[in-house]
């Protein structure tokens, strides 16, 4: 039964991750435009120094990762400073898209082998935020299932936030397009097809999102599936919203 207990945090952090990676267009286009014109500069005058070619042991390094061949400050001290101002717009529409009072509530099912028998766990998850500033984000999630009931908070940082924001990205295996239709109803979305590995568990995720009138980009749909096996863990994990005041 390792999967029953393993999965369902798997599930709970896709959707954080989901929820907080994707909720603005507008920090995807801020975060293309810095890779296009990513600013180097070196320590003390803000002015770029050298060619942008390395020159010796450690030049060419910029201290946060830039895309653009070539773009080193001749000295291994520069900063990306579009990178750091593209985490700032995508904080501030984190917070704009998750005011005090807004919800989202999705129903997981976890499809699995135990024994070798067939077997499934149903599971409601609602995350209502209840505090809102510049500063943080506070949540109130609410799990409901046949075998765990639990009621939580959880506290998002500005600091927290802009320090996970320069990871980097995953690259998805597909896209796409597609019209679907979840318990809350009927949605216009953009997929990608990502790797999921993680606790043991190996697969595919494949996340649906649906661009809201607010501009922000809320996923309606996931699915994790991984490969058949024996009883210590795979599965398939189906993620859909029920219910959201998100507009």
């Amino acid at each position: 039964m390792r999967l029953k207990m393993c999965l369902v945090p798997v599930v709970v952090t896709l959707n954080v991750f989901a929820l907080a990676a994707c909720s603005s267009d507008e920090g995807s286009a801020a975060k293309n435009e810095a890779s296009k014109t990513p600013v180097d500069t070196a320590a003390g005058d803000g002015k770029p120094q050298g060619d942008g070619k390395p020159q010796g042991a450690g030049d060419g390094k910029a201290e946060v990762p830039v895309t653009r061949p070539g773009a080193g400050t001749g000295s291994g001290t520069g900063t990306a400073v579009g990178v750091v101002e593209n985490c700032e717009t995508q904080w501030a529409a984190y917070v704009r898209h998750n005011p005090a009072g807004s919800f989202t509530s999705y129903r997981m099912t976890t499809s699995f082998v135990d024994d070798s028998r067939a077997r499934s766990i149903v599971m409601t998850n609602k995350v209502t935020v209840i505090e809102s500033s510049a500063a943080s984000v506070t949540t109130k999630n609410e799990l409901v299932s046949d075998f765990q009931n639990s009621v939580t908070t959880e506290t998002t940082t500005k600091q927290e936030f802009l320090a996970s924001c320069g990871a980097a990205p995953v690259t998805p295996l597909e896209k796409g397009a597609e019209q679907v239709t979840v318990p809350a109803g009927t949605f216009d979305t953009e997929w990608v097809l990502m790797k999921a590995s993680g606790e043991g568990v190996e697969g595919t995720t494949k996340v649906w999102f649906a661009k809201l009138a607010s501009g922000e980009s809320l996923m309606v749909k996931m699915l994790v599936e991984t490969p058949s096996g024996d009883s210590s863990g795979p599965g398939n994990m189906l993620n859909e919203l029920l219910e959201t005041n998100k507009r």
